[in-house]
């Protein structure tokens, strides 16, 4: 994982970002993971360039008319301009403050809110106050820094696998400390040191005690404990390890990969389907299926699947996605990142004539979210995805896994 803020690089921004981005690749990282984050300032004289870097399907290629996100897609061996790097806008205080006295966002906001909105490949950082001078350097937006050669370490703990507040603080301290002593053994009491002690399964949590996709007051209670306990304990651990005090405690991300494993929802993120169908390209619908993850939850819970909500339900609404991030991050001293999924581009609510009212209600929670990042279905040639009525499902009709 490597995370640069390029504004302050002499030179050419997209030549760093380039050699970056071909490091990764010579590395091994396979195509469709972004390893590597690259931020740039708003206010740098490149930022149209840098927008435009990753809109593959702007970029003609070849002599017939093709574009580089067609060539990507019919030949695999051929690389397409930053295809390890996740490209981010950062904003700053005085964009913050001008947006929230004169209610606009401004050109550049709009601009990689489009493109978020239309390819999925931009993503927005707010390093606004206090945070300023610590751009975000997690590819998922979790971690932040403002210092060169830091030690990051990250973990979530498994929130609906705790069964009261005592345990909660038990395990919180046990990570934490888990974390300093990984710190530690990679030589992080020589340096600065950020934990990103995180969170699996909150929709679980919620699933489980029949509450809606909201932070409600019994979610604040626990997230009070998830955060007095890691301060306490980083405190106090790190001076008996003789190190100094992380820079950072707590985020959230996504953490798809630990969320598969522990068979839970993905960090903050919505369970992602309940039953849906597949369309490939303008082909006709798959027959519907469960998801296997609300199948395992509605028998571990006792759920009737009807009831549980849902990524595909709530794109529809992007204000509750956005009112739960901007809340969780109260709860964090870093980056909270909960993917704001929105239909396929071009289809009923993800078209050009949505841009403007998703930049104003995104430019109303500006001051309470770190970072943003918008997951169009169907993003980068993929299958689309379809709610579907779960009592439509054949017997024993289960999706296959779906790719991170």
């Amino acid at each position: 994982m490597v995370g640069v803020d390029w504004t302050g690089c002499a030179g050419d921004p997209l030549a760093g970002m380039a050699v970056v981005d071909a490091a990764a690749r010579a590395t091994g990282f396979p195509r469709g993971t972004e390893p590597v984050l690259a931020s740039l300032s708003h206010r740098h004289p490149a930022i149209q360039r840098f927008l435009a870097a990753k809109d593959w399907e702007a970029l003609p290629a070849g002599r017939e008319g093709k574009t580089m996100a067609d060539l990507a897609r019919e030949a695999p061996g051929v690389a397409a301009p930053f295809e390890r790097t996740h490209t981010v806008v950062a904003f700053d205080t005085p964009w913050l403050i001008g947006s929230m006295g004169s209610g606009t966002a401004g050109d550049v906001f709009r601009a990689a809110l489009e493109r978020g909105m239309r390819t999925g490949r931009v993503g927005l950082s707010i390093n606004a106050f206090e945070g300023e001078n610590e751009p975000v350097r997690g590819p998922q937006g979790g971690l932040v820094g403002g210092i060169d050669s830091e030690t990051l370490l990250s973990g979530a703990i498994n929130l609906s696998r705790i069964d009261n507040l005592g345990e909660l603080a038990d395990v919180v301290q046990l990570a934490t400390r888990f974390l300093l002593c990984a710190a530690k053994s990679t030589g992080g009491e020589q340096g600065t040191v950020r934990l990103g002690l995180g969170l699996a399964g909150v929709h679980e949590w919620l699933l489980a005690r029949r509450e809606s996709y909201a932070v409600t007051d019994a979610l604040e209670d626990w997230l009070h404990v998830w955060r007095g306990v890691s301060d306490e304990t980083a405190g106090w651990f790190s001076a008996v390890l003789g190190m100094p005090r992380p820079r950072g405690v707590r985020c959230v991300t996504p953490s798809v990969e630990l969320a598969r494993l522990a068979g839970t929802t993905a960090g903050a993120e919505p369970l992602f389907a309940v039953a849906c169908r597949r369309v490939e390209g303008q082909g006709a619908h798959d027959e519907p299926r469960l998801d296997p993850l609300a199948a395992s939850l509605a028998s571990l819970h006792g759920l009737a699947l009807d009831s549980m909500e849902c990524s595909l339900t709530l794109r529809d609404d992007p204000g509750r996605t956005l009112s739960v991030q901007a809340s969780l991050q109260a709860y964090v001293d870093q980056g909270c990142s909960v993917l704001l999924r929105r239909p396929a581009w071009g289809t009923q609510g993800n078209g050009p004539g949505d841009v403007d009212s998703v930049a104003a209600l995104v430019a109303r929670q500006a001051r309470d979210l770190r970072y943003l990042r918008i997951a169009p279905d169907g993003r980068g040639g993929s299958a689309r995805h379809v709610a579907a009525d779960p009592a439509d499902v054949a017997d024993e009709a289960v999706c296959a896994p779906r790719a991170a």
